[in-house]
């Protein structure tokens, strides 16, 4: 954690962790989670289940869903609880590194030049028949502790606001729990300069982005080429996300070329 502490740009509140919070009045409630250090298991691979028979899919599945498997441990989620509870702001916000989405990649091996994609996405392609979830690193590979996330929130009647990031993609969702009830939004912010999923894979964008969306019921919205960020803006009325893309990714000067704006309020989302 001592170089973490020294090149990011955030004020050291423990030494040992860097999950915090920070409360707006009674506006908001914003707790940053560490999906990446602290008490982490490591994710299961795919590669473990395949066989001269197939896919273990029982095997798989087992290992996935169990119970022990953590991505923040219990002290984090005991924390998390204690937020909640404490708090009467409006706005719940979660601000993490990976999605709580959960995500299955369409599978999209006839509608692409396979000979133009690396050597590490080319081995992913079986998994796209599989209909499996897509990232083992992200909340996906940990659906027993995003469920008690979720009941933590349903629990204390507190609807969760998701922002997350690791993709280089945009993402607006609609969050379930396993029963299908709703219990929040999430918005997944792109790179400014990374590579999204259309650098690495050669096809149409509305044929990527449309395939995605009718292929998982909770992504109400993606975006998998524009580079740029997300800005978030709340009142005691509503919660506007707007995605703001950049001209250009080698113009340092570039200037923004668009906005998709989406509006939570009332229960409900709108895209401005």
């Amino acid at each position: 954690m001592k170089a973490y502490f020294e090149w990011m740009p955030i004020r050291l509140t423990h030494k040992n962790h860097i999950y915090r919070s920070f409360n707006v009045g009674t506006l908001l409630n914003l707790m940053i989670l560490d999906t990446r250090h602290t008490d982490r298991d490591k994710q299961i691979e795919f590669s473990k289940y395949f066989s001269k028979e197939g896919f273990k899919f029982d095997n798989f599945y087992s290992d996935l869903n169990h119970t022990a498997r953590k991505l923040i441990g219990n002290n984090q989620l005991e924390w998390l609880e204690s937020k909640l509870k404490m708090n009467s702001a409006k706005w719940n916000v979660v601000a993490q590194q990976v999605l709580m989405t959960k995500i299955k990649f369409p599978d999209l091996t006839n509608d692409i030049d396979i000979s133009s994609l690396p050597a590490e996405v080319k081995d992913y392609l079986p998994i796209t028949k599989l209909n499996l979830p897509s990232n083992l690193d992200a909340w996906d590979g940990y659906p027993a502790e995003r469920e008690r996330i979720f009941k933590l929130f349903k629990s204390n009647k507190k609807t969760l606001i998701s922002l997350a990031g690791d993709t280089h993609n945009s993402w607006v969702s609609k969050l379930h729990d396993l029963q299908g009830e709703g219990v929040g939004f999430e918005f997944g912010t792109p790179s400014v300069t990374s590579p999204g999923l259309l650098d690495i894979i050669k096809i149409d964008k509305n044929a990527l982005e449309d395939s995605i969306i009718s292929t998982n019921n909770e992504v109400r919205w993606m975006d998998a080429q524009s580079r740029g960020f997300l800005n978030i803006s709340i009142t005691k009325d509503e919660f506007v996300a707007s995605f703001k893309y950049v001209n250009s990714v080698h113009q340092p000067q570039s200037g923004i070329s668009s906005i998709r704006k989406f509006v939570y309020k009332n229960s409900n989302l709108f895209k401005d």
